[in-house]
């Protein structure tokens, strides 16, 4: 509650501020300016103002530095005059930053107003105007260096014109140079770089200003950018830092701001071997300490000014150890500051090589000025400098502005709220991370694709093992181990794959991925738990695959020895009334056939499969008491959900009795599930009821056999219809799923599908479009159901668009009815085949990894037919043929769900699966670790709502005390002790939640309602629903 009282008095302050600022109109002075620079001679007005205020400095700045010096020296000086002096003479030091400074304010101030304001209209062309200020090498400011603030709408406005105006040259590389007061940093970016940074006697430069150096064309590729920026900063003088003492903030955030935004940070330390450079060092140290957890590449030079010995490279190695070894004092002073133990040396912070790092440059003149000639050494030494840095830049990789912009805006507001260390977050790491995600989630679905499409091929050549082979050699359990090891090689080459490319993703250096160094290894680990998951996936699918196999063997060896039994009585009957020499009526036929079938089926046993009790087998496997698991490893399956969910709410501490009864109790409805379904397996595969089934096929084929007649078609019908066509339906039933979640995930919807944060931030701006209070509720009390409905119906509204779910149907059936006609051609070739019982194998042996064919209908088709193979091969192709067009046309037929209830692999639960995070709830809110609001909470006192949020609490001093904490009183912010496997980005930000906030407010009476609860008191300004979308986009 403390925190939200602060930003709802932060919110009315700000306001307060801005209504003040625009109460008082622009003064005349201001109009001119404006109205000055908007001309085309704006460039010589601007160097006349310069001239005209420095001018004017001289003539008051003598008298009021002889005062200070005076009231300095007095020993019983009044400190409030000297105070007051400091302050006339930094008011008296008027320049042209001050007006642009003034521009920024009336800027800032209009910004706050509706658009269509005409104040606002009348001022929204100065961020232009100074952009092209910026391209005519005139400085911006960008830390006001009398109220150390960032005016971020103005900078944005700004870089968003100059991003505008170069188009798309807009890479950038950025110097900035640190140093005491007076120690010649300006002078060495305009020696440098020709430019014009204020230069004078005491603390010239107030705050940072940047200006922009546009790159030749002819080195703009060599140097990989078109600008180089240039930030000039207000000295720093804080000796009480070095000795750790924390009183000069504003010295630390400002070397904390420039060396962020830097890619090549130039420490100036004056004269040789100076003690004063101990003054800055530990502000630079700390700086850098901070910027180490960023992962941002910096590139650090030590320049030693006034050095006389031109030689004072070689002759100071010494001194240059002592240096790196100060450093590595104050690398481990600050990092005991920071809690950051594991940084030790300066080396490991920050890149500096004591052998290329240091640059000593003469003094600027030979004797004292204003006479004194300048030294053609310091010219030199800085020309060296420089080709050294343009050497750096090219091992590195440039910003666009836009880039610059966002890590500007991100470091300013950590280093306002001083969360580097733990939760230093900004949107270029972020962008970084999000992009090599996005990389890693297209290497992942491209292996559990190759597996997928695999282990469906390797579950098909186990059902259809030995089928039409010898099988003797080689059982079923060789060629799950054969598969087995096979996969084992296929998912080692995946993860080799992925490892690889992750190494060549960081070595590419592409999208700033050194910003996310600290993510490789998680990254490399993840590969390696992929490799398990789908290990043990396939595992789980081949044993069950084999389970199946082997409960189907037996049936066939029956079905077959009754099939072989029958048609061997058929020809016998057949050669038997061929005997007659009289013609048989087909009533003769029938009554011989009849009374044939009958004597046969009472000389076969009743041997079929025994009927189990699954419900006993569930509790022996409950209770332990059974080794085996029951077929397809149904319940074993289960028993791993059931696990994996108790193993999300650890924090419940159940017990084993609990546990025991929750599988009971599940598996008691599973069982009752499995039987109804095992009775069926039964019913349909005794032998002597198919036999039965079958009866009226031996009779036709037999009655076709006596009267000689052609049988190419009919039999060329019967196994398309019996065992072509149930294959092919299978293989879209296993396929077509998967190839849904792929078109999802790889094209149009891939900004959804591509990665988890991209599917939540879909979910949550379309919960922001609807705006129901009913659809946030289910989304907080079942978010998984939620979810899945989310995510069926994108599937639906894709499919059902310009026929896509026909289109991608027809295609999987063209795929396969390709390789079926393929194999009925090589069939017809084959010299060795004879008979349409070895054409008939041939063609299931061909297509035996592709589909499952049923060993009976295979069977009874190959046998009683007088069919010709050639003839039979032409019959064929026609009989796929109209399958094909019959397939096609019910695909037409059927809805979008009937087609989705079918489907062996539901696309739904693909995706799901993909964008699922680890199912664990938050410790405070049981928000999912992915979904991002748990159930609201309410105050036990007053009944009311909380509006106090985890990423809040963790950054607070507030306390909480739970059931893991013994209910002893505990910090948020020391929430790790109790739950070392969470991480809750602490931010205090109204930005970082605004979603939520605007959420909270807006169905505040609702929530109240439905928790039985107090409405909450909202402590935050107003946050509209475009604050909260524009809160989407930013994370």
């Amino acid at each position: 509650m403390e925190l939200a009282k602060l930003e709802k008095e932060e919110c009315r302050l700000k306001k307060e501020l801005r209504e003040e600022q625009r109460s008082k109109n622009m003064s005349a002075t201001m109009s001119w300016f404006i109205s000055a620079i908007s001309t085309p001679e704006r460039a010589y007005y601007l160097k006349w103002l310069r001239n005209a205020l420095e001018n004017r400095s001289h003539e008051v700045l003598p008298q009021l530095r002889e005062e200070y010096k005076q009231k300095c020296q007095d020993v019983c000086g009044n400190k409030a005059e000297i105070a007051e002096l400091d302050k006339k003479i930094s008011n008296s030091s008027l320049g042209v930053e001050h007006f642009i400074r003034e521009m920024s304010q009336l800027y800032e101030a209009s910004v706050s107003l509706p658009e269509d304001s005409l104040y606002r209209k009348q001022l929204e062309h100065l961020p232009r105007l100074c952009a092209e200020l910026l391209l005519d090498g005139f400085s911006l400011e960008l830390v006001d260096g009398d109220s150390s603030n960032i005016p971020v709408k103005w900078l944005s406005s700004v870089f968003s014109e100059l991003n505008t105006l170069v188009e798309s040259k807009n890479k950038i590389m950025v110097v900035t140079v640190l140093g005491v007061q007076s120690s010649g940093k300006s002078t060495l970016l305009n020696t440098m770089f020709g430019v014009q940074f204020a230069v004078s006697s005491g603390r010239c430069t107030r705050g940072a200003f940047m200006q922009l150096i546009k790159v030749a064309d002819d080195r703009q590729a060599e140097l990989s950018c078109d600008y180089i920026v240039i930030i000039d900063t207000e000295g720093l003088k804080s000796p009480e830092l070095a000795q750790l003492d924390n009183s000069h903030e504003h010295d630390n955030e400002l070397a904390t701001l420039v060396v962020g935004l830097s890619d090549v940070t130039i420490v100036n330390i004056a004269m040789e071997n100076s003690t004063e450079m101990k003054d800055i060092l530990q502000i630079i140290v700390h700086a850098f300490l901070r910027m180490k957890e960023t992962g941002k590449k910096h590139k650090c030079l030590f320049v030693h000014q006034n050095v006389a010995d031109v030689s004072a490279h070689d002759s100071n190695m010494r001194d240059r150890k002592f240096l790196l070894e100060q450093l590595d004092e104050m690398t481990q002073a600050a990092a005991k500051m920071e809690n950051k133990l594991e940084f030790s040396k300066f080396t490991d912070v920050m890149n500096y090589d004591t052998k290329t790092g240091d640059h000593y440059i003469p003094g600027l003149w030979h004797g004292k000025p204003p006479m004194a000639p300048v030294s053609i050494g310091y010219s030199e030494s800085v020309y060296d400098l420089k080709k050294h840095i343009m050497e750096i830049f090219r091992d590195y990789e440039s910003y666009n502005i836009n880039e610059f912009l966002k890590w500007t805006k991100d470091l300013w507001t950590a280093v306002k709220f001083e969360k580097f260390i733990f939760s230093f977050r900004n949107s270029l790491v972020a962008d970084a991370y999000m992009k090599l995600c996005t990389e890693y989630d297209r290497w992942d679905w491209t292996l559990r694709k190759q597996i997928h499409t695999w282990a469906l091929e390797a579950e098909t050549k186990i059902l259809n093992h030995g089928k039409f082979e010898n099988s003797e050699k080689c059982t079923v359990e060789d060629v799950r181990c054969h598969l087995l090891r096979e996969a084992e090689d296929k998912l080692s080459k995946g993860q080799d794959e992925i490892n690889d490319k992750i190494e060549s993703y960081y070595e590419q250096g592409k999208g700033h991925v050194e910003l996310v160094e600290n993510y490789r290894q998680d990254f490399i680990n993840s590969a390696t738990s992929l490799k398990k998951e789908l290990s043990n996936s396939v595992t789980i699918k081949l044993d069950a695959a084999v389970s199946r196999r082997n409960g189907m063997i037996k049936v066939e060896g029956i079905k077959k020895t009754y099939m072989d039994t029958m048609e061997e009585k058929v020809l016998n009957l057949l050669r038997d009334c061929r005997e007659n020499k009289s013609d048989m009526s087909d009533s003769m036929l029938d009554e011989a056939f009849e009374k044939m079938w009958q004597e046969t089926v009472r000389t076969l046993g009743c041997t079929g499969l025994e009927q189990q009790d699954i419900r006993t087998r569930v509790l022996h496997r409950l209770r332990g008491e059974c080794n085996d698991d029951y077929d397809d490893t149904y319940i074993g399956e289960i028993l791993n959900m059931i696990d994996e969910k108790l193993k999300a709410h650890e924090d419940l501490k159940l017990n084993e009795d609990f546990e025991l009864s929750l599988k009971l109790h599940i598996c008691g409805f599973a069982s009752r599930e499995f039987q109804e379904i095992h009775n069926q397996f039964i019913k349909e595969n005794n032998p002597r009821t198919a036999l039965e089934n079958l009866k009226q096929t031996y009779h036709s084929d037999f009655i076709d056999l006596y009267h000689e007649r052609d049988q190419c078609q009919k039999k060329a019908d019967e196994f398309t219809r019996n065992c072509l066509k149930p294959a092919l339906e299978r293989y879209i039933s296993e396929n077509l799923g998967m190839k849904m979640a792929d078109k999802m995930v790889t094209g149009e919807n891939s900004a959804i599908f591509g990665s988890r944060t991209t599917f939540q931030i879909s979910v949550l701006k379309n919960l922001l479009d609807e705006s129901k209070f009913e659809t946030y509720l289910l989304f907080i009390s079942s978010y998984e159901m939620f979810v899945k409905d989310f995510i069926l119906d994108k599937i639906q509204k894709h499919f059902s668009a310009e026929n896509r779910m026909y289109t991608l149907e027809e295609n999987l059936v063209n795929e396969v009815i390709s390789e079926i006609k393929q194999a009925i051609e090589e069939a017809e070739q084959d010299p060795e085949i004879n008979d349409i019982k070895g054409f008939i194998e041939n063609i299931c042996n061909k297509l035996v990894n592709r589909l499952v064919f049923p060993k009976d209908a295979v069977d009874k088709i190959s046998s009683l037919n007088n069919a010709n193979p050639k003839k039979f091969a032409e019959c064929l192709q026609c009989s796929v043929i109209d399958m094909d067009k019959s397939l096609k046309a019910s695909f037409q037929e059927r809805d979008f769900q009937r087609k989705i209830d079918h489907l062996q692999t539901k696309p739904q639960d693909v995706l799901f699966k993909r964008v699922q995070g680890c199912g664990k709830q938050c410790p405070f809110c049981q928000a999912p670790c992915e979904a991002g609001l748990g159930t609201y909470r309410w105050d036990d006192d007053s009944k009311k709502l909380l509006t106090d949020i985890c990423s809040s609490l963790v950054h607070s001093n507030t306390r909480f005390k739970i059931k893991d904490t013994n209910y002893q009183s505990h910090l948020y912010k020391e929430y790790e002790k109790i739950y070392p496997d969470w991480r809750i980005d602490p931010d205090p930000s109204i930005e970082a939640s605004a979603y939520w906030k605007y959420v909270m407010a807006e169905f505040n009476e609702q929530f109240a309602e439905e928790y039985d609860a107090e409405p909450a008191e909202i402590p935050w300004g107003e946050i509209t629903k475009a604050d909260a979308e524009k809160s989407l986009n930013i994370h």
